[in-house]
């Protein structure tokens, strides 16, 4: 996924750029089979002892501020879909079983006052135990501190009393395999690790660590990975981590039922400056070296003239001077680029990818990093930028004469592209995609899938150039890439893709191509196939909701981009679910049913909650505010 303000990109699940810092429009996925973290946190102090670094957690608490009233989507985001249906209603929660979609009142008070604009949806306040005993969820959810109240009850429905687990969450996970429950409270920039066992009378609350941020975690939560600084620990059963490297850049966990796969990054000191001028191919150079300031006598003499006292002498300049002069100011010009371009210099940093599987660690890649450097993570393997600063393309100097800097450095960094080679990872495997040409791919613009049927790479790359007046032109390309065939090379899917708008799941690669001129229908495809023309582009949660069951997507959006309808494809098929559907208010319940909001008062922000069950819709509820995506 990619930065609507400034392109980077970033990881599906982030509140805000890392980049730039503009609130993401947060891509609503069901399709999740690991924790992990497609874009590192880019860290300003490469290199340095105990630097801190921005970490992006695989979950994250989200409060966006509209219009005075607080929406609260993403909320807590658990790792799988269940097949109930769980929504907000007058604050209350309630859950509706998939036999007949009666409504049960889990919880009132949601939160710390009512009259909530759900507008945007919320995202798993509540997940159930793996044994399905209980059901654990939040409820006063604070206006002004991102924080709530953890709650828990028996999901039988017998009885409905609801006992309190903790105070000022921010973050929750149940076990998946029993009834452990996993969280962090935040006490101003403190953030601590806390769990208990349902199974306990007392469920008295144990401490793990604090000052820490959770990468991952396997689902039974046996293993948990957290970092504290640049630290990075892995907790075993509960107990407190044990630190496996104490300069990590960035990490990436991949879960299991039982364990956990980690790639991370730990930087070395810095390397040897290198300058500007070093990237920099000089054409002028012979010819400067020729030209020197212009002695204006050189260029005069003298001649008779008549005047009323009679004949004098005057000093005449030939007008080749001015034109010398001229070439001699336009030489000092570029010295003085020359000048800039020495003095501007970027320190390369030598990093360790390290791959760490059952408590071995193996160092996998050594790369040498710029400031531009970015390593991509996705479910079953990781992938990474190397840069050869000994095969660069250099730039020719008279190319950037008349360039701001802005455009100057755009051009230094492209060298450093051009040096570049793409990387996958499995385990400790590290292949090259061959034929894969970074030298024109703008800096961030890699967005990888893989088909996990074929095993292909779907890459995304995005190209930057310039017309004549210098103004700057992208296109995104889309490239597939087989990983089994050692004799494969890159192909060129298709040269219209949409930037960032691509998914995978458990049917290979959905993304979409063509825009029109609005920009607001383009064609989705599905590993290469069309799957329908007319469709709203949008996979920031609004547009599309993905599952191993197929993908449920808009068409015929209306004007204000808040209405349209809602089409499921599966089996490679295409079917109409519902006509004025609101954007972003629809999910997967289970493998065959479908719930949504249509009719939608955006005034007193409820609608009508239905579901689609492959052969009809059925009513639900009516006035309801909002589905709670991703219940578990």
């Amino acid at each position: 996924m990619f930065c609507k303000n400034c392109g980077e990109q970033i990881e599906p699940n982030s509140l805000f750029c890392t980049n730039c810092g503009s609130k993401v429009e947060v891509e609503s996925t069901n399709t999740t089979k690991t924790i992990s973290n497609s874009e590192p946190i880019n860290n300003p102090n490469a290199g340095k002892k105990k630097c801190h670094i921005k970490l992006i957690a695989v979950v994250l608490l989200v409060m966006i501020v509209c219009a005075g009233v607080y929406v609260y989507r993403n909320f807590i985001r658990s790792m799988d879909v269940s097949d109930h249906l769980v929504y907000i209603k007058n604050n209350n929660m309630l859950l509706a079983e998939p036999s007949k979609y009666e409504p049960k009142e889990v919880t009132d008070d949601v939160t710390d006052y009512g009259g909530l604009n759900w507008d945007d949806g919320a995202t798993s306040l509540l997940q159930c135990t793996g044994d399905g005993k209980y059901l654990v969820y939040v409820k006063n959810i604070l206006s002004n501190d991102n924080s709530a109240d953890l709650f828990y009850q028996k999901a039988d429905g017998k009885n409905n009393k609801e006992e309190k687990i903790a105070s000022d969450i921010n973050w929750f996970q149940v076990s998946k395999d029993d009834e452990t429950v996993l969280w962090t409270e935040s006490n101003g920039s403190e953030q601590k690790i806390y769990y208990c066992s349902l199974k306990s009378k007392k469920h008295e609350k144990e401490k793990i660590d604090s000052t820490t941020q959770i990468i991952g975690m396997s689902k039974d939560l046996k293993n948990i990975v957290y970092m504290k600084d640049t630290a990075l620990y892995v907790s075993k059963d509960m107990q407190r981590g044990e630190m496996i490297c104490d300069e990590a850049e960035n990490a990436y966990v991949t879960e299991a039922d039982h364990s956990v796969e980690i790639y991370y990054v730990a930087t070395s000191e810095g390397g040897k400056p290198i300058s500007f001028s070093e990237l920099i191919d000089d054409d002028c150079e012979a010819q400067d070296a020729a030209i020197s300031e212009p002695n204006i006598k050189d260029y005069q003499s003298t001649r008779m003239v008549s005047g009323i006292w009679g004949p004098r002498e005057e000093v005449v300049t030939d007008d080749s001077y001015n034109d010398a002069l001229a070439k001699y100011e336009e030489k000092l010009s570029r010295d003085s680029l020359r000048q800039s371009l020495a003095e501007q210099t970027w320190t390369p940093t030598q990093k360790y990818i390290i791959y760490r599987n059952d408590d071995e660690s193996t160092v996998v890649a050594t790369i040498t990093d710029t400031m531009y450097g970015r390593i991509y993570s996705d479910t079953a393997m990781m992938y990474y930028c190397d840069v050869d600063l000994d095969n660069i393309r250099k730039l020719k100097f008279s190319e950037l004469l008349d360039v701001n800097q802005d455009e100057l450095e755009s051009r230094i960094l492209g060298c450093f592209m051009s040096g570049s080679k793409l990387h996958y990872l499995r385990g400790t495997d590290d292949q090259v995609v061959k034929g894969m040409n970074l030298s024109d791919c703008q800096v961030g613009g890699l967005h990888i899938c893989m088909n996990p049927k074929t095993e292909e790479l779907y890459i995304a790359k995005m190209v930057q150039t310039y017309d004549e007046a210098g103004n700057y032109q992208e296109n995104t390309g889309l490239y597939t890439y087989p990983c089994n065939d050692g004799n494969g090379e890159v192909t060129l899917l298709t040269d219209n893709t949409l930037r960032g708008l691509m998914n995978e799941t458990a049917e290979g690669v959905y993304y979409m191509a063509n825009a029109d001129e609005t920009g607001n229908v383009a064609e989705l495809y599905l590993n290469g196939e069309l799957v329908d023309t007319d469709v709203y582009p949008s996979f920031y949660g609004d547009g599309f909701e993905f599952s191993d069951n197929g993908i449920l997507y808009l068409t015929d959006i209306n004007s204000d981009q808040n209405e349209a309808t809602l089409n499921l494809y599966n089996n490679g098929k295409s079917t109409k679910v519902a006509d004025d559907v609101k954007a972003g208010s629809f999910c997967f319940v289970d493998e065959k049913n479908v719930a949504y909001l249509t009719n939608y008062d955006f005034d007193d922000h409820h609608g009508k909650l239905e579901v689609f069950n492959g052969k009809k819709n059925i009513d639900v509820d009516s006035k309801v505010n909002c589905i709670v995506f991703n219940y578990k």
